[in-house]
């Protein structure tokens, strides 16, 4: 595959470890992220990559997910 010696490695997330990020972004930067984009927030807050002394920027897009089942995730992120 071209390219693909650019990869170091990828992540995976459930569905119950994406709920967690959602909230976060909801809470903290009143912002909308569909599960899907919401696999690299949870790696750093779920700590399958080790952060300590880094700094990291993730890249999250939104708004591809129902109002009812946006408000159905956020609320089972407990």
């Amino acid at each position: 595959m071209p390219g693909q010696w650019l990869l170091a490695g990828g992540l995976v997330a459930s569905d119950g470890q994406v709920r967690k990020p959602m909230r976060f972004a909801f809470d903290r930067f009143k912002t909308v992220i569909e599960p899907g984009a919401t696999v690299g927030i949870a790696a750093v807050l779920n700590r399958q990559v080790d952060m300590t002394g880094r700094t990291a920027a993730v890249f999250t897009t939104g708004g591809n997910v129902a109002p009812d089942r946006y408000c159905e995730l956020l609320n089972g992120a407990g």
